[in-house]
């Protein structure tokens, strides 16, 4: 047994993180340099068994074959002194794709995609070493924070242990000694493909692009394609039949990804695409782009690495011509800099003064969001949860933190306009607004009105829809009063199920909470099975109770307030 304050190798165990199947993970830290690592050492129950042992050293060798950062880092490995086997790994601060989905219920089609292509890319890069993962869930998938990635979040994937390597790629290890038994049944029943419930032997990477499709799938809709009561059952589902058309679950998904999630979850392996075609699908909707690793470059880094630095010293004619450089023009050359400086400094305060860069408010702690429209007066409107933010010009202080916030501008007469605002940086931008084409003026329902006589969504430039509205409406925290628009009196406390039909406007409530600012959301046909509303605290004051003299006091304002 491992126990706090034990040294292992270099590192001191600081507390147990948690115990999986095979193993117990302990959070550990290198005194000397202050690294942070997990280290993850194989139970007892295994010890004795040589394919346990394989399987558990299995990791550290896949990992450090494929050189990508979308994979969990492997630093070193060994025996404690009991000879239990343990591999020392990176360690992660951030939310499982687990726990970022039973919060959500499903993610935002764009989340969807990106998350997506980071997960593809990172098993294209391992299917090109011959290696598969063969148990790819949201278990084994972890979100964390990076603020060098567009959206400020990086995937990492771990959890090699039972990962299927071809022979080839360990000279080191005989071929004889790391095998699977054909109908040997490897995996995880939700998300295994159809050839692994017949048998491990034999698959190869497009069993990961099953699972990676089962992912997806379950990001898009809130649940995997096939749910049973046993694992017998979900393995013959995934065999036999057909999931269903996520369409169907969902008409505002796009056509093009539904079609790519169907692909992946085809029977047949030969009929999938690649993990090199699903990450240029995924890109060519919207998925940010990352430079691709180049394997020999790759390597080529970590021979380096491994090679022992040489100090080459300068030799006499260039230590003589360094002198002559610096005793004679450093003067000017550090005139030169400097007037450099001066150039680029100017440029970048007419470049942002004319672009947009960020307001001259913000701080280092917190970021400020300007955005206006033309015309103005559009609809600020969060594209996860539809929840109303104001009226453009429209400005908003927030805490610096990794991620970012997706809004649309919504106006009658115009297409809607999508706008990511970075969480981490500052921003003040003007967006044209395009007007809608004629066709699409035609097909707006009756009861839209950009004059401004109609209701009140449409004077907020909100534009009218019909249709039904089935959903469960959620809070964080939860138990907000939820009311109507102008109403007095409150339908109910999240989490509130809903079922309305809606002819001419968008549904729009405000959400309530003691101490929380108040919050809006606007609901129409396309908004899902569930849509939640983070609430604001209030900040430095305590929130005043309303007057219940008259009807008028009780209701909700008609616009939103502002954000301290």
């Amino acid at each position: 047994m491992v126990g706090v304050g034990q040294r292992i190798g270099n590192y001191r165990v600081l507390r147990k993180l948690g115990q999986g199947g095979m193993g117990a993970v302990y959070e550990a830290v290198q005194e000397e340099i202050g690294r942070r690592a997990a280290i993850k050492v194989l139970l007892p129950d295994f010890a004795k068994d040589q394919q346990s042992i394989l399987r558990f050293f299995n990791e550290a060798r896949a990992v450090n074959i494929i050189h990508h950062p979308g994979l969990v880092g492997v630093f070193e490995s060994g025996r404690l002194d009991d000879g239990a086997a343990y591999i020392v790994m990176e360690y992660l601060s951030g939310e499982l794709l687990t726990a970022r989905l039973e919060k959500a219920g499903r993610l935002a089609h764009q989340d969807a995609i990106n998350i997506a292509r980071q997960i593809a890319s990172a098993l294209r890069a391992a299917h090109e070493k011959g290696i598969v993962h063969r148990d790819l869930k949201p278990d084994n998938v972890m979100l964390i924070a990076d603020p060098e990635m567009p959206d400020g979040e990086r995937v990492k994937i771990f959890d090699f242990g039972i990962a299927k390597l071809r022979l080839n790629s360990l000279a080191p290890m005989p071929a004889s000694k790391l095998r699977t038994q054909t109908g040997v049944v490897m995996g995880t029943p939700t998300h295994m493909a159809p050839g692994q419930c017949r048998g491990a032997a034999a698959v190869d990477g497009k069993a990961d692009v099953y699972s990676l499709g089962v992912i997806l799938y379950q990001m898009l809709v809130g649940h995997p394609p096939f749910m049973a009561d046993s694992p017998s059952e979900l393995m013959s589902m995934h065999m036999r039949d057909k999931p269903p058309a996520l369409l169907k679950l969902d008409p505002s998904i796009p056509e093009e990804l539904a079609d790519l999630v169907h692909s992946m979850l085809a029977k047949e392996p030969e009929t999938r695409p690649d993990m090199d075609r699903i990450v240029t699908e995924l890109e060519a909707m919207g998925a940010y782009r990352t430079r691709r690793v180049n394997p020999l470059r790759a390597n080529a880094a970590a021979a380096s690495a491994e090679r022992p630095k040489t100090k080459i010293s300068p030799s006499p004619t260039q230590r003589a011509m360094g002198t002559t450089i610096n005793g004679l023009t450093g003067r000017r050359f550090l005139i030169a800099i400097s007037i450099a400086m001066v150039l680029v400094a100017v440029s970048a305060v007419l470049l942002f003064s004319e672009a947009g860069g960020p307001p001259p408010s913000a701080s280092r702690e917190t970021v400020v969001w300007e955005v206006d429209s033309d015309p103005p007066g559009a609809a600020v409107v969060r594209a996860d949860s539809n929840e109303v933010l104001g009226l453009t010009p429209w400005r908003r202080s927030e805490p610096r933190a990794a991620g970012s916030l997706r809004v649309n501008l919504r106006l009658a007469g115009y297409q809607d306009t999508t706008v990511i605002l970075n969480g981490s940086q500052s921003t003040r931008q003007k967006i044209p607004l395009a007007p809608k084409t004629v066709d699409e003026a035609k097909a707006a329902p009756a009861g839209s009105d950009s004059a401004g006589t109609g209701t009140a969504s449409s004077r907020q430039g909100l534009p009218a829809v019909t249709g039904r509205v089935r959903l469960t409406l959620s809070s964080d925290p939860r138990g907000a009063e939820v009311f109507r628009e102008g109403g007095a009196q409150s339908i109910g406390k999240t989490p509130l199920k809903l079922d309305e039909e809606l002819r001419g406007a968008p549904l729009k409530l405000y959400l309530r909470l003691e101490g929380y600012q108040e919050a809006s959301v606007l609901l129409d046909p396309s908004s899902g099975a569930r849509q939640s509303v983070s609430l604001q605290k209030i900040r430095g004051r305590s929130r005043k109770k309303q007057p219940e003299a008259t009807d008028s006091a009780k209701a909700p304002s008609d616009s939103p307030p502002a954000t301290p």
